[in-house]
């Protein structure tokens, strides 16, 4: 699912670097003297922001929380001006968690708002980026799926096709079964094995394990 259309979400922060001279920039650049960093730890843990408070950290402030009245820096023109872009982008350019909702309620993980700023060329806060860049090697991380060998492959696909018609004839016999021409055309994809090794892999599956006898010629 995704796998392969999507950048890996970590450090993703560290791309976020746009050009000298672009929105947010001088603001953010000025306010990070000010603005301690351990004032986004919060923000960093976060598994979604508020499109709003998202935001106001890209403008290096630290939106309210628990319900805390923080409303001066969403009067700045600034401010309106990018909250106004992420509205015409939501959905497009700038993923919501949730579709259908208002604007209100929009909101948005932090990888998918850092790719979207950096798209746009607004800078975030250096500050804020060592955060999330922190928090994210605190997270164990996923393991790659393991990849199959040929003959691991051939082993599970020709696993898959014997459960599948015996669960349709419980009478056919793992004899009858391993000369089945789908096991090797579809579940080995034409490579020959021995009869012994299908066996081998199949005789699991089978519900009726008396292996039964080839007819006479």
């Amino acid at each position: 699912m995704e796998n392969q259309t999507e950048t890996n979400d970590e450090h993703i922060a560290e791309e976020a670097k746009p050009e000298q001279g672009t929105m947010a920039a001088q603001d953010a650049t000025q306010a990070d003297t000010f603005v301690k960093p351990d004032q986004y730890h919060f923000w960093s843990l976060c598994d979604h922001w508020p499109l709003r408070d998202s935001i106001t950290l890209a403008l290096a402030d630290t939106p309210p929380v628990l319900g805390e009245q923080h409303e001066q820096i969403e009067k700045t023109t600034q401010w309106q001006q990018l909250y106004t872009l992420a509205i015409n982008c939501a959905n497009h350019s700038l993923p919501m968690l949730e579709r259908e909702t208002t604007p209100e309620s929009y909101r948005v993980k932090p990888a998918d708002f850092i790719r979207w700023t950096r798209k746009k060329h607004i800078e975030l806060p250096q500050a804020l980026i060592a955060q999330i860049n922190t928090a994210q090697d605190r997270l164990p991380k996923e393991k790659k799926p393991r990849k199959l060998r040929p003959e691991q492959r051939h082993k599970e696909r020709c696993r898959g096709i014997a459960a599948l018609l015996w669960s349709q004839n419980k009478e056919i016999t793992i004899a009858r079964m391993v000369e089945a021409e789908v096991l090797i055309e579809i579940g080995c994809e034409g490579k020959t094995y021995k009869e012994e090794t299908i066996r081998d892999w199949i005789k699991e599956e089978c519900p009726n394990r008396t292996g039964g006898r080839r007819p006479n010629s």
